[in-house]
């Protein structure tokens, strides 16, 4: 039998054992985490909080700074070319996620049936996402250019020959359908990964009761995806609020203001006018809303999710 005392030397020296082993475990994990935290503080939580400050004070880039209080904020409400920015960025957005979500879900639902020539479709669809934005937006530009592009030649056949890139009623609607295509890979690739988690039972008692392909991917499919499907369409939308590289590739926001967002805003007020604390304001204010809208749109969601499970 052991005697208590030694018993407890025997805890007590366990004990000590799994405290330095603890310690250690922590050490280890904090120096795995150290150079993440440094490099996200470094280039997002600093840049976040001077651009912050920036938005308060009048600064061309250069030099002193004034501070101008809420100044650029008050000059955004009454600046026409910022609201116009922001109706532009709602469009584009709301097209881009509803756009990109419903055809990359009817091409999943296809590829899921294994339609003809299915696994080179994926491919080919889900390609432009892998290529630099830069590059898909100069050949959507020399696309829809009127003369030497391939886009009227072949629209002319059922008579939708346009100046697309030219017509301000049109250019930001010619820009978010090359977007919608060139971006419906993501999507298609998340929805196509939804439906392969749907038993296949369910597929085959359907398929013995007489229901349709298309019923069972309208009545089983996307109400079984419908989490996913919303999920695509926030994030899709946030990254159509944020969209910078494809827009001032393919317009630079012209002609004139036609075709401006609120990043090709930002981009010209800092760079070409040299009004960083203005820009900062509008970026920021893009932020603010795009959290809000994020935020209302998760609340309903919540909100329609429990009614219905209720």
């Amino acid at each position: 039998m052991v005697e208590p005392d030694v018993s407890v030397r025997r805890s007590t020296k366990v004990s000590a054992v799994q405290r330095r082993e603890g310690r250690w475990s922590r050490l280890r994990w904090l120096g795995y985490l150290t150079p993440a935290v440094a490099l996200t503080g470094l280039f997002i939580v600093y840049p976040a909080i001077r651009s912050v400050q920036i938005a308060f004070l009048s600064w061309p880039g250069y030099g002193p700074t004034r501070n101008v209080g809420f100044g650029n904020f008050t000059g955004l409400w009454h600046d026409a070319v910022a609201r116009s920015a922001v109706f532009h960025s709602l469009i584009y957005a709301t097209l881009l996620a509803g756009g990109t979500v419903v055809v990359g879900t009817v091409i999943a639902i296809a590829i899921d049936r294994k339609v003809v020539g299915h696994t080179v479709f994926k491919f080919l669809i889900f390609l432009p996402v892998l290529l630099p934005t830069t590059f898909i937006g100069l050949a959507w530009a020399n696309g829809f250019d009127s003369y030497l592009g391939w886009v009227n030649p072949i629209l002319s056949h059922v008579g939708l020959s346009h100046a697309w890139l030219s017509n301000p009623d049109t250019i930001i609607y010619a820009v978010v359908t090359a977007a919608i295509l060139a971006g419906t890979g993501f999507p298609m690739i998340v929805v196509l990964a939804a439906l392969g988690d749907i038993p296949q039972e369910i597929h085959e008692a359907a398929t013995l009761d007489g229901v349709s392909s298309f019923q069972r991917a309208w009545k089983i499919s996307v109400p079984l995806v419908r989490e996913v499907l919303a999920t695509l369409l926030l994030l899709q939308f946030i990254f159509g609020m944020g969209q910078f590289d494809f827009v001032y590739v393919m317009t630079n926001g012209g002609p004139g203001v036609s075709s401006e967002v609120i990043s090709t805003f930002v981009y010209h007020q800092a760079f070409d006018d040299h009004r960083f604390g203005y820009a900062a304001a509008a970026s920021l204010v893009m932020s603010l809303m795009i959290a809000l809208l994020a935020l209302l749109y998760m609340t309903a969601f919540r909100a329609r999710g429990m009614t219905r499970a209720g």
